[in-house]
């Protein structure tokens, strides 16, 4: 959705409507911040997408992020709102920025996403970039090369030289393993990620071993998909060091649904 048109009139409005009607469809509370007006709170992300409703008559789609810098938090401080941080302990805040992804990638999202959608400079909408740092706090795997990713899209002065295991075309760059085309290595890597997030909502750990990408990514991808929780008996199947760094997280977060992306930092760690 876009807010170049939305004034403080039309926000006055959406929070008016938000009232009367509640959540538009496809959105939920929100995870970091709230809208404050008047003492009260309410989800900055979901009165936006009523403002621009209200603005412009665009369809109402929960297709941007919420956050600082982002053009919904823009818009809104540029009108006179002011947002601020939720107090909350850290799993409720994990919790919601779990259902914040999962509201913006839900499942059948990704059976229809692009490559322009998976890898793209425009950050702030990939999946890729959502994976690593939109959702930090729930494992991070930031650093390191892009190729962890399968495919990415170049930046303008990326210097990424052809090898014997990867590929560019002048705009993607890929692991070769995946498709003689950015295209075709597109679709092979969204094929085992629809795998990944399958196997997250049927908590079936094991077969997640053998899918074909970096560590770090696919069990960061485990970790964001829906209701990815893990029992003691699939615990037992991690190896020692991955185990006690389970052990570590539950012990600070006190709930295993939310870090499961910690797998990497046992496989990083000494």
């Amino acid at each position: 959705m876009q807010f170049n048109k939305v004034t403080s009139e039309h926000i006055l409005k959406a929070i008016q409507r938000f009232k009367e009607k509640g959540f538009p469809e496809g959105f939920g509370q929100s995870s970091t911040y709230d809208l404050i007006f008047e003492e009260e709170s309410y989800p900055p992300k979901a009165i936006m997408a009523y403002a621009s409703n209200i603005a412009s008559g665009e369809e109402i789609i929960n297709d941007f992020p919420g956050g600082e810098n982002t053009e919904c938090f823009k818009a809104l401080k540029q009108n006179g709102f002011k947002t601020q941080k939720k107090k909350s302990n850290m799993n409720e805040k994990l919790y919601h920025l779990k259902q914040e992804f999962l509201n913006f990638w839900p499942s059948g999202k990704l059976e229809t996403m692009t490559l322009e959608q998976y890898t793209d400079t425009k950050r702030e909408i990939s999946f890729c970039y959502w994976l690593e740092h939109i959702t930090r706090d729930l494992g991070s795997i930031v650093g390191g090369s892009s190729y962890k990713f399968g495919i990415y899209k170049m930046s303008v002065d990326s210097k990424t030289e052809p090898a014997s295991n990867r590929t560019n075309d002048g705009v993607y760059a890929w692991h070769t393993k995946y498709g003689k085309t950015a295209e075709e290595a597109f679709q092979t890597i969204k094929q085992l990620i629809i795998r990944i997030a399958d196997y997250a909502k049927r908590n079936d750990l094991n077969p997640i071993e053998k899918i074909d990408l970096g560590d770090a990514y696919k069990w960061k991808t485990y970790n964001t998909d829906d209701y990815s929780k893990l029992n003691s008996s699939q615990i037992d199947s991690i190896d020692h060091k991955c185990k006690m760094a389970f052990l570590t997280a539950i012990d600070q977060f006190g709930n295993l649904d939310t870090v499961v992306g910690q797998k990497i930092i046992a496989l990083l760690s000494d």
